[in-house]
């Protein structure tokens, strides 16, 4: 398993990754590039929210029975978000986001939504990222 946004910085990346292993998956988890949250594409803010619905779309992806039901998740209220039961990660732990001041907001949401909205249409999905 491998993790990197380096590897779609240039459109050749997929092309030599299928190049290098023809039966190869690969999943695309994106996030809001202004927010930060974490979202086949799977849709990293609702993984979050809806694990379970995201991981039904993974596993189809993959050709997998449907193992992951509600069952298997427990929501963490001091964390707020839904963890494998005794297999969470403790509360100093994850990411904390730093506020953004509105000015700056408003400045990066500008830049980036022509940019979103090509990679909805790629995709196929609108994230609805402000």
């Amino acid at each position: 398993m491998e993790k990197s946004p380096k590897y779609y910085e240039t459109a050749e990346v997929p092309q030599c990754i299928h190049a290098m292993n023809e039966s190869m998956k690969i999943l695309l988890v994106v996030r809001d590039p202004v927010d930060s949250y974490s979202q086949t594409v799977v849709d990293g803010q609702k993984l979050v929210s809806d694990p379970v619905s995201e991981l039904r779309k993974v596993e189809t992806f993959l050709g997998l029975r449907h193992y992951f039901t509600q069952k298997n998740f427990v929501f963490n209220k001091k964390i707020g978000f839904y963890c494998l039961p005794r297999r969470c990660i403790g509360k100093d732990k994850g990411v904390k986001h730093p506020t953004l001041d509105p000015l700056v907001e408003a400045k990066l949401r500008k830049y980036f939504k022509p940019l979103n909205q090509r990679f909805y249409r790629i995709v196929g999905h609108d994230f609805g990222w402000r």
